[in-house]
């Protein structure tokens, strides 16, 4: 799955995949990318993994702050990402939304059909849930 979506579970280890529910935000880091240009941060009642198993050419979309304490904050990780082969493949890859409620959100509609679109190599930014 790893070389397929840029990011897998790590099932044993040090840094062994973990998962927190309850309330959580959503950060945007790449405004300007099509699947989520115009979008602005949202906190949720979800599900976020932390310490996946990243490839290093995944594109980091938007973030969640984990249960890891770093400094005097949290560690945020990717929870929303692209990833993409030359040539081959495009993958989009949404980590929320264990919640079934938030996919009646409208925000998370168009999320989630830009993501298809931009995997597709549709046009992503103009779509709009209606």
């Amino acid at each position: 799955a790893k070389q397929v979506t840029g990011g897998a579970w790590r099932w044993d280890g040090e840094k062994k995949t973990k998962w927190y529910e309850g309330e959580v935000g959503v950060y945007f880091l790449d405004t300007q990318h099509p699947v989520v240009k115009g979008f602005s941060n949202f906190d949720w009642k979800d599900e976020i993994y932390y310490d996946l198993d990243m490839l290093p050419g995944i594109h980091s979309l938007a973030t969640a702050p984990t249960p890891k304490k770093k400094g005097d904050g949290f560690e945020a990780q990717t929870q929303i990402w692209t990833y993409e082969k030359e040539g081959a493949q495009r993958a989009f890859v949404f980590i929320p939304g264990h919640t079934y409620v938030n996919f009646a959100r409208p925000d998370v509609q168009t999320l989630l059909l830009r993501g298809i679109a931009w995997a597709g190599r549709k046009p992503a930014d103009t779509l709009e849930k209606k």
